[in-house]
């Protein structure tokens, strides 16, 4: 069973929360449809603190602020505005015209922190102020702010005031509650407590951060599957050129050795063609007993029934140059055949095999 006390609380969170969307609509309608102003205000321009209700133009008093009682009507309308306002007297309030770089307007909250230290008799912890930019200057590259001073000590007591009655609305002190200029904001003063609205963007804010992680986290585990994908091909692809400069190595190594053995060929021709030269032109009756090949130079010896008939027969050789008698022709007691030696040089222009000749003895 629902208890009185449950259902009182239920209620006041239900009218937070409707309050709490009505704000919300009413921030998405045009200006021109929104009420000018705020309705419900803390005016402090006569002296006390004093809650007012705009009526017909004019701002008529409620109640003292210290009498208004948390959650109660004159409360909850307060906590019903989308920005509480502190009207005070225009006296209360500085202004100065300051002219700085253009470069400082980014972060002009940061450089006026410094400035107004400069040009008003307190520090930059004891005030409160707000700025608009009334002019840039492109000549001279610099722009002219207008900055609202208010000391905090003359409205510390107002703002928590306001929190005391439960408003989480953004606080602001205005000379004129219906301009909009000069509009000091004093949450830096008395911040809005979180309630449930909090600590649900909160929520939200941390499940925002949760899922950018994981995307975050995804997008690694992409990139590093990627990687180890690019990695895996340029092993495959390091692979397959050591293999080919294996084999580019071995065929360099074939192609010297080829072009080594057709240059020794064109040097001068084998001495197995000059063996089957001689054979195919030495007639049957001529036999060799020495073959000495020193560079292009052949010499012979042998035994020949009719040595002289060799000449004309080895000039006839196309890789025989020069051909002569190295030593007289001998013969010994016991010999049927004459002993000689002779000389030629060999030349490498013809290493073709060529057709047998056939001498026949006279």
């Amino acid at each position: 069973m629902i208890q009185r006390a449950d259902l009182a609380s239920l209620l006041s969170r239900g009218a937070a929360f409707l309050r709490w969307w009505r704000r919300e609509l009413l921030g998405m309608l045009p200006a021109s449809l929104r009420a000018a102003g705020p309705r419900t205000i803390l005016d402090l321009r006569g002296g006390s603190p004093i809650l007012a209700r705009a009526k017909r133009g004019a701002w008529h008093p409620l109640a003292p602020a210290e009498g208004v009682v948390p959650k109660g009507p004159i409360a909850r309308a307060m906590c019903a505005e989308d920005r509480l306002v502190v009207a005070i007297p225009s006296a209360w309030i500085m202004t100065r015209v300051l002219r700085l770089p253009a470069v400082a307007e980014p972060r002009l909250d940061a450089v006026l922190g410094f400035e107004l230290e400069q040009h008003v008799p307190f520090a930059a912890e004891e005030v409160v102020w707000s700025h608009r930019v009334l002019r840039r200057l492109p000549d001279s590259q610099g722009i002219e702010v207008e900055a609202a001073i208010l000391p905090r000590a003359m409205v510390a007591a107002a703002a928590g005031a306001l929190r005391a009655l439960g408003a989480r609305a953004p606080i602001q002190a205005r000379p004129d509650p219906a301009a909009e200029w000069p509009a000091i904001p004093l949450d830096a003063l008395s911040p809005p407590r979180r309630g449930w609205r909090g600590r649900v963007e909160a929520a939200l804010a941390l499940a925002a951060a949760l899922l950018l992680l994981q995307l975050g986290h995804d997008e690694l585990s992409r990139q590093q599957a990627v990687l180890d994908a690019v990695q895996a091909r340029a092993v495959a692809a390091r692979t397959a050129a050591e293999r080919v400069l294996t084999l580019q190595a071995g065929v360099d190594e074939a192609r010297g050795r080829l072009s080594a053995a057709m240059a020794l060929r064109s040097g001068r021709p084998a001495a197995v063609a000059v063996l089957e030269d001689l054979a195919q032109r030495l007639p049957d009756d001529a036999w060799l007993t020495e073959l000495r090949l020193t560079g292009s130079q052949l010499s012979v010896s042998g035994f020949a029934a009719r040595p002289d008939a060799l000449l004309e027969v080895l000039d006839a050789s196309p890789i025989l140059r020069e051909v002569r008698f190295a030593a007289p022709l001998t013969r010994g007691p016991r010999d049927t055949a004459d002993r000689f030696q002779l000389a030629m040089r060999v030349v490498p222009d013809a290493a073709l095999p060529v057709a047998p000749v056939q001498v026949v003895a006279r």
